[in-house]
């Protein structure tokens, strides 16, 4: 049988593989409204849109998780913008995204996810985008 490992453990060996040598990380959680019918959709949409490195699984309930390796926050929030109004196009109703990188304070996988779903929690119709540590991002342009 072969084993099927939880996005949970994904994103603490993709954080473990980050670390390692000295790379940016990048997850993005996205959800879209409508049925649970618009999780497959949803995954098939963001699946063909990604690199060959970077890593889509879903997590039910309209959500999935994309981990860009190699990818900071700025990249990852174009990455997003871009699927935001791919997803649109798509005819997927009211599309959000919210990211987190990876940064040194992040000792599990739950830390880093549960940061991007917060920023998902917070974003709106105005803004579908939302990136935990977004200020930082900014300030480091400075």
């Amino acid at each position: 049988m072969q084993y099927q490992e939880t996005v949970e453990e994904r994103v603490a060996y993709e954080m473990a593989r980050a670390r390692r040598y000295g790379l940016p990380l990048t997850l993005v959680l996205f959800r879209c409204g409508g049925s649970d019918a618009v999780s497959e959709t949803l995954l098939d949409e963001v699946g063909r849109r990604v690199r060959c490195a970077d890593i889509v699984k879903p997590m039910g309930d309209r959500l999935i998780v994309t981990l860009l390796p190699h990818t900071g926050l700025d990249g990852g929030a174009g990455f997003a913008k871009r699927m935001i109004r791919d997803l649109e196009e798509a005819g997927l109703t009211d599309p959000r995204a919210g990211l987190a990188g990876l940064g040194a304070h992040h000792q599990q996988a739950a830390d880093l996810m549960s940061e991007a779903d917060g920023a998902l929690q917070s974003t709106s119709i105005e803004e579908p985008v939302r990136i935990h540590g977004e200020e930082s991002v900014h300030r480091a342009k400075l």
